[in-house]
């Protein structure tokens, strides 16, 4: 414990890891772009880790205002690669495009590239990310070194009345949705959707917010919000015609799971058929509570930007990759 909170003492550290920006060409022709985070010279052996961020933002989860799990991770001695999807970012913007697609050539094209010239690789993701990650880990367990979930979906629901007015409204939305407009209309008792399913807890601070907003969401096409829809109807994420939580069963490895409790968006009893689907015996769970020795009950976002989230969740994390069994 006490080294865990060395390092995330020194986690806000301004000094720059090597960062590299790279287009990524991918089996249907269409440009994504990876993240490169590369630890200085003389770390000891360094460990690999693709990161894929929640459906509908960018690369900034992981690095926002010079701060984040990437850059964190980075000044440790790990390699990092954080995937921007098509639509986000500095990607392509093609007119649409659907969950399995973003599966079958951005994320399978963001994999090969991080894992060439090594044994295997971690991966890990945020969301509809690490149910992403989850896939990549199960169709490529001998190169995975360990899956780490940050509240990693395994189903979608309707739990609660924001959620329900958020899919209601997008039943009504045209060809595309840009979630940076959205995110400044009101959704629920004078509050947005942003504020709502994503920015909810205590640890994330009012200035940065807007600044938030207008770096990390992205648009999303009406094929992958009717994807999501149905996934929320049925109660199940199926991809390729298989339910994700049995793809994903097929990966043995170790995993780490993150959850956070006050999550509107990926509730935990989303993310915890994973721990069935990936085998009790092989998964870490760190439930970001008081209770569980938290310093902050945390929300979507906030478990990867809150004020303690160097301390609870990138700490963690680096230990997980860091260590060798």
């Amino acid at each position: 414990m006490l080294l865990l909170a060395s390092l995330a003492a020194a986690g806000a550290r301004a000094e720059r890891p090597g960062i590299s920006r790279e287009p990524l060409p991918t089996a249907d022709g269409t440009r994504a772009t990876l993240y490169h985070y590369v630890p200085e010279p003389g770390l000891g052996p360094r460990p690999a880790l693709l990161l894929l961020p929640e459906v509908g933002t960018t690369r900034r989860a992981y690095d926002f205002d010079r701060r984040g799990l990437a850059r964190y991770l980075a000044w440790y001695g790990v390699e990092v690669f954080v995937l921007e999807y098509r639509g986000a970012g500095a990607s392509d913007w093609p007119a649409s495009f659907d969950f399995e697609t973003l599966l079958e050539n951005d994320c399978e094209a963001a994999f090969a590239r991080a894992l060439a010239g090594r044994a295997s690789i971690f991966v890990g993701g945020w969301g509809l990310g690490g149910t992403l990650a989850g896939l990549l880990a199960s169709r490529h367990s001998r190169q995975v070194a360990g899956f780490i979930g940050l509240q990693a979906a395994a189903t979608l629901d309707l739990p609660n009345r924001p959620m329900a007015e958020l899919v209601s409204r997008l039943e009504r939305l045209p060809s595309m949705l840009d979630l940076r407009l959205a995110s400044r209309r009101p959704l629920f008792e004078d509050r947005s959707w942003f504020e709502v399913m994503v920015a909810n807890d205590e640890g994330l601070a009012a200035a940065p917010l807007r600044a938030m907003r207008l770096s990390l969401l992205a648009p999303l096409p009406r094929a992958l919000i009717e994807d999501l829809l149905r996934f929320a109807r049925e109660k199940r994420i199926v991809v390729g015609g298989e339910d994700v939580r049995e793809s994903i069963a097929r990966y043995r490895g170790r995993s780490l799971l993150v959850i956070a409790p006050r999550d509107n968006w990926i509730h935990p009893e989303f993310a915890t058929p994973l721990v069935d689907s990936l085998g009790r015996e092989r998964v870490e769970v760190l439930v970001l509570n008081p209770l569980e020795g938290a310093r902050l009950e945390y929300g979507h976002l906030g478990m990867l930007l809150g004020s303690e989230a160097p301390r609870d969740v990138w700490a963690p994390i680096l230990a997980f990759v860091k260590e060798r069994r």
